[in-house]
């Protein structure tokens, strides 16, 4: 061919350049010099257009030219048509982009991107020459190809040398986009180090070469939105300060701090209403490099907990807020993320990819990125910019004639296009003289295409010859052989040169556990400069020791990194905490050589973590809580160590105190409100930002004192030293309440005490005097009165904000009523204020006021109502003859209900004709006259009542000197309860099993009422399935038909679910119950699974928050699945946040168990957790589960101290006051008294007041037995954190009373206790005079005179505290409980009181029985606390050490008859502990035959022996001992109520009784049931048949097992008793007993106890088992039966009881004639018909003689009842 171009092929010197400028070649050379590349090269001479047609071989016909396609002849030539086309499309595609349009010096079309209106077009940049590895080629075949140039100018700065300084590039990034979720955790370490990865990789730089730029400069953003229903967003937007409260409340429970939420709209939601209003408010989240910070609180923000936590801190706000009922939340569409890096360029290669045209773009990125797996982000944007005044350098011309055009058209690798055009022109200049050598280059060809190129003259002027040239060349594959190059010299090596170029930057810091990785590289120190042959890596690193120079470092040995192909690579793997260093060196390794890079590179990395803190400010409790966010030492102990003076002032100047809750959370107890400065200091900093037009502070900044010296300078770990303290919210008054009496007196000071409302911390409080009236009902203003000193009061109190204030009587004025008036103002410094009135008047008045410090009372209509009254009598006690002189004892109380509303349990049915008080026509009822109110369920009705309390002495003139008090009680309907047997879950089910849905446990307690009307219950089932998107959001979708259809039922149960649910979805199922107008749901999520699981259910505790300083018991339940065979179910518990669940002592009931109880002080206050119980059956692959809801744990009041004034004084004689203070806590109870001695010794615990807002209480104390120090103590309780209680001692020194003297100091307490208030204070007073005799030493010559006495006082003492202890019985009625504290106090109190038998007379043992045995039964849902059933058993012991002292005492005395205290038979043998060390021969044998006689006496006797006994004139027992008997059952029973199964019971051993109570598990019960025993070694080890297990697992989960062991020698025998008595007694779940078939037998085996018989006897009498029936021992019964004795080893007899013969009764070994048979007389079973083993109120005195000690003697076992219930409702 011929045309424009000269026909000599250029050489490759041509193509290189070499070529002289004016030879003439003309003709085109096409070549594949370099892989994936073909290189076009001619020379223009005439000015025009060239175009270049390239096809791949066999696609001429693509869609670039279709209709028709291009054509070639059979030669393969483009024919003339075609090529005319061609050139028409190029005179096209130059008038649309390079005459005119982008104006570019060259454009390019394809079939990818045919249209001439959006061609490629050329770009000036980086192409020449060994660069060309720096072109940025596109990603995929759908993006357009990349054509550059370097038209009359280079990238290259001057031939020959490098830019003299490559600026810095920044890269500003944006990452993450509107539904992208990839972010939401944050912009994470790994994700960072990705991203520098993909830019190193495209830059062609090392990953060391790029930075993250000014870190705190990062932004992580994202929009959530909360939707209020019951909010009105008008009435919000109408107010910033609102608008704030919803930002604020937001940014709170999102865990984020308000200055990086600002909310962006807030308009109505989407079906809002104006009857059911809907706020919806959006707002924009901005974090800076805070990842932890963002990924917690965007993922709080998807869980129901963050609804909830807001919903409730909305509603807490007041006012119009307090009506939100619910709330929905939308994360948003997923965080964007904004961050700089910065790239060094290292080659001109990579300066030429980051600085010219766009640079890398983030498509480029983008698509990198994808390589990274989860570390992959979206790259959205990328902006470059030139820091530091950097800019891109100017492209250089070139003048000579040498100059190049170049132009690289570039495809994505692997998808070269099939068939482009290529079009540039040329002007005059261009070629002038010989012109310019032009080279055309193709990248990313696939190796071996065959490419083919037509060229065109497009103009057709000026030339002759031919206007086309066409070839074709195939694609090299790899470089083409070369001669061997001339061997070179050795390099020139001066230096070595080392550098990390991939690794952690310097002064990074990492958490333990990472694994450094460091690559290097040798570098010479020359540009014509070599490495050694053997060039080695050298490798070492040193932990930093703080103040240790660099050199003395302990550095380890040098060692070889291990080479790679790019350089070397070092591995680090610390395993502490702390600093590291590391060094590194490139060294000559050859034989002998010496040179080493002699200034190694190094980093310094840190392992550990900067701590950060935050803190949270509890008004409520003053409390600031600080959370570290990782552990910190706990050994700053005093608030000083803590704060610096500057901080303690913003939180004092009153006493602070800290406590570490844990290594990350340390509580800041702030003083009270009116001795801290921090809210002053607070609205200070809010007053200062208003004045300067700023935003005022949210938070307040705390900083930490020495905050560096937290951890060693070399530990790895540096707290930060400011701590943001969040304040709450901003607005909203706090209600102020003021306590004080009605009515005051002229003996006791005025004491009046302003609070906040909700009994909280926050508020100081101002007074004033605003009025004086008249005294009365109907005041008139009272002028003239003197007021300086009340005024002169309430300055002082102002002054220094004190929230009591105390006025003597002389500082008030009589018939005067004063109206106060106190103003509370809260921390954010809104005010409010409230009134009292109290009358002063010239009597003795009690001073009553409200514990609570409130008047005001909501109850519900089903609940149990409480209104507890403190009392402070005259500050004169004694009858002296002065004015205040009054007999406290005449206390009395009434209440009475002056409303409408009826309130029936306040009065009963008898009509009082002498009422002292209108209000009633009928007599009030016990609880009534109390001084607390106790009401039943249902007492009050529905609606408002007003309550007045009279108290006043009796005796005294009506109206004069009374106190009148009114409360106010509104009582609401009972909320409903909606339940779904089996709890919230999630749990999982085994798919076609039985799984029904039941709520029949939904309740309205209202309809618990006797006589409640009808009600309109209804159940609404709802089936929904639950799906989470990618970006964690859950949402709710309707059930398939199949399931929907079920869940049309109205009814309580939903049947088939089990049938109907597929595996894959998660289910929610709803039920709504409704009744009388209120509505309740209750969800279960339900998983489907096809293994045959064990179904599991627990319960969430309800309420859902618990104690931590109580027992949490979890009631779970496991049942196996349908046709799952027969394999052992294991069940395992968790929780999170977690428990160690292998730690046994954290629980009182084995963890593999379904039903678990937690012991106190174990959860965490302030935590909230979730159970979750499993069960696996063995066999099977897979668990059933199910979990509670989440469970919140509330916290004691933060520790006070007590002690008492006067440091010192006497025994029974000074008064003492115990006062307690400086608790942190908010609204408290406190408990006050001192510990004494009691039964046995034991300590008890005397509670001189019990949960009482006073804070002081005076009493006598009795003198220790071991030191001059008594020891006293104070509990408080907050109000509402559910019995949490925290407990802090002391000692006062009590000096004993004079030897000798005791009897009279403690009558003299008795008398002065007696004259004591009300009942409740008495029995408090009255304990110090017994317990200061309890540790009496016996004083020789002791007269019988000195013992009566003691137990007249005694008596006097009982008779006080049963007094008590009756009228708390006595409220525990009609669904009321008896509260804890009273169980413990009156059981420890009468324990004391007969904690010394032989001071103790039977009648008042007796009374001490009945009051213990009717605590222990009263109503309560509680286990007994250890202390208390120990004390009740020491009660019950010596209770029988009182009967058989009196045994011993009248043991010449005839029976007393069947009426009063019957005394034993004389035939009655002493205790077996006296008989075992009595003789033994002939006088031992003479005696046991006395003692089998039928009087018992000697042959020396008088007394003629009475005539043998029948049962009807058996020995009866006697009923102090029938008593104890009848409270050894209570306190067994007590012990297990309410318990979980398997929890750990009691073993209660005493002298004469040792109780054994246990509630086992019935799946435990069968290991168990061959051995049981009483805690005493003479008690009975018995063995019961497995049916006794089979059948509890028919009824429920557990069998309480109850053993008992009483001394022998307290129940009566005709016969010779040588074991103690043994009892055993089982209960079902469900309250019933064992039930056996006639052939299975108990065995029982009783130790001796006695002495034995010798042989000589043994001919004549012999060993028999006997049950305790009708009154005696009986061995002629069949259904017992003596299996064998041994009397090796104490020797032992085994008893046999057919059926239900043993369980329940009395069982004891005997010694009998050996023919010895009863008459037909004795065998009689009529006189015990109805006899019972316990005392039954209400039976006939020989009833209980006759009867007490058989449970029901000859009737079936299974008519019998010991008690069915836990709380002891007797029924039968």
């Amino acid at each position: 061919m011929t045309g424009r171009w000269a026909s000599a092929v250029m050489t490759a010197a041509l193509l290189l350049g070499t070529l002289p400028a004016a030879a003439p070649s003309t003709n085109p050379t096409f070549t594949s010099d370099l892989p994936e590349r073909l290189d076009l090269y001619f020379k223009p001479t005439v000015a025009g257009t060239v175009a270049v047609l390239s096809w791949q071989q066999g696609h001429l016909g693509e869609a670039l030219f279709a209709d028709p396609a291009l054509a070639a002849d059979l030669s393969g030539v483009v024919t003339t048509a075609s090529v005319d086309r061609v050139k028409a499309r190029a005179a096209e595609l130059v008038a649309a982009q390079i005459t005119a349009g982008a104006n570019a010096p060259a454009a390019l079309v394809d079939e990818v991107f045919a249209d001439v209106a959006t061609a490629v077009t050329a770009s000036t940049c980086c192409a020449p020459d060994e660069h060309a590895l720096s072109l940025h080629a596109p990603s995929t075949r759908a993006d357009p190809i990349s054509l550059y140039t370097a038209r009359n100018g280079t990238h290259r700065w001057s031939p020959g040398s490098t830019a003299p300084a490559i600026p810095l590039v920044q890269m500003t990034l944006t990452l993450g986009e509107a539904g992208n979720s990839a972010l939401d955790s944050g912009l994470t370490s790994s994700k960072r180090s990705a991203i520098r990865f993909a830019i190193a990789g495209l830059a062609h730089v090392p990953v060391s070469a790029v930075t993250e730029h000014d870190a705190a400069s990062m932004t992580h953003v994202w929009t959530p939105s909360i939707v209020v229903s019951d909010l009105s967003a008008a009435w919000v937007n109408d107010n910033a300060q609102r608008r704030a409260v919803i930002r604020d409340e937001f940014a709170a429970a999102a865990g984020l701090q308000p200055e990086t939420v600002s909310m962006t709209s807030l308009a109505e939601a989407t079906g809002s209403t104006a009857g059911a209003p809907k706020m919806r408010a959006a707002f924009r989240v901005t974090i800076g490099d805070d990842v932890a910070r963002v990924a917690t609180s965007n993922a709080r923000l998807r869980t129901q907990q963050f609804r909830d936590a807001l919903l409730t801190q909305i509603k807490a706000t007041g006012t119009s807020f307090a009506g939100a009922s619910s709330l929905e939340s939308d994360p948003g569409d997923g965080v964007v993320v904004t961050c700089a890096f910065r790239v060094a360029a290292t080659t001109d290669g990579a300066w030429a990819r980051l600085g010219y045209g766009d640079g890398i773009t983030a498509a480029q990125l983008d698509a990198k990125m994808a390589g990274y797996g989860t570390d992959a982000v979206k790259v959205s944007g990328a902006v470059r910019e030139f820091p530091n005044g950097g800019a891109m350098p100017s492209l250089v011309p070139i003048a000579d004639d040498g100059a190049r055009y170049v132009y690289d058209i570039v495809h994505a690798p692997g998808e070269a296009r099939r068939l482009s055009l290529f079009v540039t022109t040329f002007g005059a200049d261009d070629v002038a003289g010989e012109g310019r050598l032009t080279r055309v280059s193709w990248h990313n060809q696939a190796p071996g295409e065959r490419l083919n190129v037509l060229v065109i003259d497009v103009d057709g002027t000026g030339w002759a010859g031919s206007q086309t040239w066409q070839g074709y060349v195939e694609v090299m594959t790899a470089p083409p052989p070369s001669p061997p190059p001339p061997p070179s010299p050795p390099p020139r090596v001066e230096q070595l040169q080392t550098v990390i170029y991939d690794g952690i930057e310097d002064g990074s810091i990492h958490p333990l556990g990472t694994v450094f990785t460091f690559k290097l590289r040798a570098e010479p120190s020359c540009d014509v400069c070599g490495l050694p042959v053997i060039t080695e890596m050298h490798v070492r690193t040193a932990k930093e020791v703080a103040g240790v120079a660099d050199h003395m470092q302990p550095w380890g040995s040098w060692r070889k990194a291990d080479k790679t192909r790019e350089g070397y690579v070092y591995t680090h793997y610390p395993k502490v905490n702390g600093i590291y260093r590391l060094e590194a060196k490139a060294v000559d390794g050859g034989s002998g050589a010496t040179l080493e890079d002699t200034t190694p590179v190094s980093r310094r990395y840190i392992v550990g973590a900067k701590i950060s803190a935050s803190g949270i400010f509890d008004r409520r409790l003053g409390v600031v809580n600080i959370r570290f966010t990782m552990p910190v030492p706990t050994d700053r102990r005093r608030p000083e160590d803590v704060f610096d003076e500057a901080n303690l002032a913003k939180l004092g100047p009153g006493t602070l105190k800290i406590d570490w809750f844990n290594s990350t959370r340390l509580r800041v107890i702030l003083p009270p409100a009116e001795r801290s400065n921090l809210c002053k200091t607070w609205r200070d900093a809010r007053a200062a930002a208003v004045a300067a037009n700023n935003t005022p502070p949210t938070n307040l900044r705390l900083t930490l004192k020495d905050a560096e010296a937290y951890f060693a300078a070399d530990s790895g770990f540096e707290v930060l030293r400011d701590v943001d303290v969040r304040m709450g919210a901003t607005t909203g008054v706090t209600p102020v309440t003021v306590a004080g009496p009605a009515v005051v007196g002229q003996c006791q000071p005025l004491r009046l005490t302003a609070a906040p409302g909700d009994g909280g911390w926050d508020g100081t409080t101002t007074w004033r005097l605003s009025k004086t009236e008249t005294s009365g009902l109907s005041p008139k203003p009272k002028p003239g009165v003197n007021v300086d000193a009340v005024s002169a009061i309430l300055a002082a109190a102002n002054a220094d904000r004190e929230r009591t204030v105390t006025f003597p009587p002389s500082s008030t004025v009589s018939d005067t009523k004063y109206a106060f008036l106190a103003e509370l103002t809260n921390c954010q410094g809104e005010t409010s204020n409230a009134t009292i009135r109290t009358d002063r008047v010239a009597g003795v008045v009690p001073y009553v006021y409200p514990a609570s410090g409130t008047l005001d009372f909501v109850v519900a209509y089903s609940d149990p109502f409480e209104a507890a009254f403190d009392v402070s009598l005259p500050e004169r006690g004694h009858n002296s003859g002065g004015a205040c002189d009054v007999d406290a004892s005449k206390l009395v109380y009434a209440w009475r209900n002056i409303s409408a509303g009826r309130a029936d349990c306040m009065y009963t049915d008898e009509k009082d004709t002498g009422n002292r008080y209108a209000g009633s026509e009928y007599k009030l009822a016990p609880r009534a006259a109390r001084r607390t109110l106790s009401t039943t369920p249902f007492c009050l009705a529905m609606g408002s009542h007003v309550l007045q309390l009279t108290s006043y002495f009796e005796g005294a003139v009506k109206g004069t000197s009374e106190s009148i008090t009114f409360i106010n009680v509104r009582v609401i309907k009972s909320p409903v309860r909606a339940y779904i047997a089996g709890g919230a879950g999630p749990r999982a089910v085994q798919k076609g099993s039985v799984f029904d849905l039941d709520g029949s446990s939904s309740t309205d307690p209202d309809l618990g009422k006797p006589g409640a009307p009808g009600n309109n219950q209804t159940f609404t089932w709802i089936c929904k399935e639950l799906t989470v998107d990618d970006q964690g959001v859950e949402s709710e979708s309707a059930c398939d038909d199949q399931l929907d259809k079920l869940f049309e039922s109205k009814g309580k149960f939903v049947r088939g679910v089990g049938e109907k649910i597929r595996i894959g979805p998660r289910y929610k199922f709803t039920l709504t119950y409704q009744n009388a107008g209120l509505t309740d749901s209750f969800s279960t999520i339900v998983t489907a699974v096809n293994d045959p699981v064990p179904v599991v259910n627990v319960a969430t505790p309800d309420p859902p928050t618990v104690s931590s300083t109580a027992p949490l018991r979890l009631r779970g339940s496991v049942k196996r699945a349908t046709g799952a065979g027969e394999g052992k179910i294991r069940v395992s518990w968790s929780s999170s946040p977690p428990l160690d669940f292998t730690d046994e002592s954290l629980f009182a009931t084995p963890v593999d168990s379904p039903q678990l109880t937690i012991k106190e002080n174990v959860l965490v206050p302030g935590e909230k957790y979730v159970f979750t119980l499993k069960a696996r059956q063995d066999g099977q692959s897979a668990d059933g589960f199910a979990s509670t809801g989440e469970v919140s744990v509330v916290g004691p009041p933060d520790l006070g101290v007590v002690s008492a004034t006067p440091a010192e004084g006497d025994a029974l004689d000074t008064a003492f006051t115990i006062k307690t203070e400086g608790w942190g806590g908010g609204s408290l109870r406190y408990t006050l008294g001192y510990v004494a001695s009691g039964a046995n010794g034991r300590e008890v615990d005397v509670k001189l007041l019990v949960r009482s807002s006073a804070t002081s209480v005076s009493g006598l104390l009795p003198a220790n037995v071991s030191s001059d120090f008594v020891r006293i103590f104070a509990e408080a309780e907050a109000a509402d954190a559910l019995g949490a209680t925290a407990r802090v001692e002391g000692t006062v020194r009590v000096r004993p009373t004079r030897a000798g003297d005791e009897t009279k100091a403690a009558r003299r307490a008795l008398e002065t206790a007696m004259r004591v208030g009300d009942p409740s204070m008495r029995a408090a007073a009255v304990v110090a005079a017994v317990a200061a005799l309890n540790g009496a030493p016996t004083v020789r010559g002791e007269t019988s005179e000195d013992v009566d006495a003691r137990r007249e006082i005694r008596a006097g003492a009982m008779i006080a505290v049963a007094a008590a202890a009756t009228r708390a019985i006595e409220d525990a009625a009609g669904g009321v409980e008896i509260y804890p504290d009273a169980l413990s106090t009156y059981v420890s109190a009468i324990a004391a009181v007969a904690a010394v038998p032989r001071e103790v007379s039977k009648s008042t043992a007796e009374l001490g029985l009945d009051a213990t045995t009717g605590l222990l039964r009263a109503r309560s849902s509680r286990p007994a606390p250890v202390e208390v059933t120990s004390a009740a058993a020491a009660t019950i012991s010596g209770a029988i050490d009182v009967h058989l002292d009196s045994t011993l005492v009248d043991r010449s005395k005839p029976p007393s008859g069947t009426s009063g205290n019957a005394t034993l038979n004389s035939t009655v043998s002493p205790d077996a502990s006296v008989a075992a060390k009595k003789g033994v021969g002939s006088r031992r044998r003479s005696r046991h035959r006395r003692l089998l006689s039928s009087d018992g006496n000697s042959t020396a006797d008088a007394t003629p022996p009475p005539a043998p006994t029948t049962i009807d004139g058996a020995p009866v027992i006697d009923p102090l001992v029938a008593k104890a008997l009848d409270g050894s059952v209570a306190a067994a029973f007590s012990v297990t109520r309410g318990q979980a199964p398997n929890e750990t019971g009691a073993e209660l051993a005493d002298v004469h009784v040792a109780i054994s109570s246990r509630r086992y598990h019935v799946d435990d019960l069968e290991a168990d049931a061959a051995s049981l025993r009483a805690p005493h070694v003479s008690a009975a080890t018995y063995s019961l048949p497995k049916s006794v297990a089979v059948a509890a697992t028919r009824v429920g989960t557990h069998a309480d097992v109850f053993l008992y062991r009483w001394t022998g020698t307290a129940l009566p025998s005709a016969t010779r008793v040588m074991t103690d008595a043994s009892a055993i007694d089982v209960v079902y779940a469900d309250g019933s007993r064992p039930s056996f078939k006639s052939n299975e037998e108990i065995y029982a085996s009783i130790p001796f106890t006695g002495a034995g018989l010798e042989t000589l006897e043994k001919v004549i009498y012999e060993y028999r088992c006997a049950r305790h029936s009708g009154g005696v021992w009986r061995t002629d019964e069949p259904e017992v039966r003596t299996v064998s004795v041994t009397e090796a080893d104490g020797g032992s007899v085994t008893c046999a009881g057919r059926g239900n013969a043993l369980i329940g009764y009395a069982l004891g070994a005997v010694i009998a004639p050996i023919n010895f048979t009863l008459v037909a007389d004795e065998t009689s079973k009529g006189s015990t018909a109805q006899g019972y083993w316990f005392f039954m109120a209400g039976l006939a005195v020989f009833t209980v003689l006759l009867s007490v000690c058989c449970l029901r003697s000859g009737m079936r076992r299974y008519q019998v009842k010991i008690a069915n219930k836990d709380d002891y409702e007797i029924t039968n």
